[in-house]
């Protein structure tokens, strides 16, 4: 089990202000100095610096997303941040990670040459990073990298994988490099009635961009 301390639920309006996207204004983190009591986490998700200091987004086992905040590298155990670094998710959510690609591939490719060439599925992070960790190469001024066809393991892809033929015979391929960019998006920032600022959502998102051509 992997545990670290928790913030206390009874914290105030501006509890959650610590979580925001890369477009916002940023908001001072909250550190780790107030906790009443210790909770199992389900994984990192995300990290960021802000001036000289790491902090880490944690998921908590048993609660919802909307219970995630970043706590400082110094309060988070060292298994929680190996982890991190070089994850290592159940075979199921693996396999149904790459299908779920794999179907958006097939998707974009059954749409001819110049339509559907971009897009986006929910994908964990972990997992991405699991499957493509240390792989790809940077892209000047953008945030992804690009991936050839040998970064992607042959232990979940296959060829057939990037390729799609119609009843007719007529196939459409993928040109590598794919462009693959893995993301948190934060949700927008809300209140409820009594002008407080209320919990936020996240979604862990895998953007690509394909080149197509036709056998």
């Amino acid at each position: 089990m992997v545990t670290m301390a928790r913030f206390s639920a009874g914290k105030t309006s501006g509890y959650y202000s610590g979580i925001f996207c890369a477009t916002e204004v940023a908001q001072e983190p909250l550190d780790s100095t107030d906790c009443e009591d210790v909770y199992e986490v389900e994984r990192l998700v995300e990290s960021k610096t802000r001036r000289g200091k790491t902090y880490y987004l944690v998921l908590w086992k048993g609660f919802p997303k909307e219970e995630s905040f970043w706590v400082l590298s110094s309060d988070v155990t060292e298994f929680a941040k190996r982890m991190y670094e070089n994850p290592c998710p159940g075979n199921r959510i693996t396999m149904d990670s790459v299908s779920d690609l794999v179907a958006e591939i097939h998707k974009s490719l059954s749409k001819g040459l110049l339509k559907n060439n971009s897009f986006s599925l929910p994908f964990q992070r972990h997992v991405f990073n699991y499957l493509f960790q240390q792989r790809g190469k940077k892209v000047k001024n953008k945030p992804g990298r690009l991936y050839e066809r040998s970064d992607f393991s042959s232990q979940y892809f296959s060829d057939d994988n990037f390729s799609y033929f119609n009843k007719e015979g007529e196939g459409c391929f993928v040109l590598f490099p794919i462009y693959m960019y893995s993301f948190v998006q934060f949700s927008h920032p809300h209140y409820d009635s009594a002008k407080n600022l209320c919990k936020r959502n996240f979604t862990e998102t895998l953007r690509i961009k394909l080149v197509k051509s036709r056998s």
